[in-house]
Parts: structure tokens; sequence; C-alpha cells
């Protein structure tokens, strides 16, 4: 069975700017791998 346990961060404004950037270029990326999966599907 899967479980998620949602942790609070207490970091600096810095580090909440950065990490909201990875979050966005992951998912930027996950999104443009879409397309190549679909036409690759088997």
């Amino acid at each position: 069975m899967l479980r998620t346990a949602s942790i609070g961060l207490d970091g600096v404004a810095e580090q909440s700017a950065r990490l909201a950037a990875l979050q966005a270029a992951y998912a930027e990326a996950g999104s443009r791998r879409v397309p190549i999966g679909r036409a690759h599907r088997i």
C-alpha cells in the first residue's frame, strides 16, 4: 500500500524560489516527453 506524507519546510525565500523553479522545470520536462511516449508506444 502506498502512502504519502506532507512535511513542511522552513526554508529561506531563496530556497523557496529555487524549489519552485525546480518543480516548474520538472513539470515542463514531463509535459514535453508525453508526445514522444505516445509516438513510440508499442
